[in-house]
């Protein structure tokens, strides 16, 4: 007999499709930034943080703050590296203080003074 296919839909609606498009670009911001690739790289993740509204509470947010200020330094722009690295710190200030990336961060903000 014939089946009827059912189009599956994401669980969040449309946004959720579109915000997992978006997604993508974190891991592809780091792999430009370690390529060298600066401005691509910057460029990803200042457009995953203007698209909060897809999926406001992400934890690609604060990473997306995290990997923009480790290029930031990388291009000898220690102000406003400073800046996404305090805005990762806000945004993480309830998390437990000895996660791996948390604690790396510190070290590295530490060395932006």
């Amino acid at each position: 007999g014939h089946q009827c296919r059912r189009r599956r839909v994401h669980p969040r609606g449309a946004a959720g499709v579109r915000g997992a498009r978006w997604n993508r670009r974190g891991p592809g911001a780091r792999a430009e930034a370690a390529a060298g690739k600066l401005d691509a790289a910057s460029a990803d993740y200042r457009l995953i943080l203007a698209n909060q509204g897809v999926d406001p509470i992400s934890p690609f947010y604060p990473l997306a703050h995290l990997g923009l200020a480790r290029v930031l330094a990388l291009q000898n722009n220690n102000s406003a590296s400073r800046g996404e690295y305090e805005k990762f710190f806000d945004a993480w200030k309830d998390a437990d203080m000895d996660l791996p990336v948390l604690m790396q961060a510190r070290v590295e903000y530490a060395r932006l003074k």
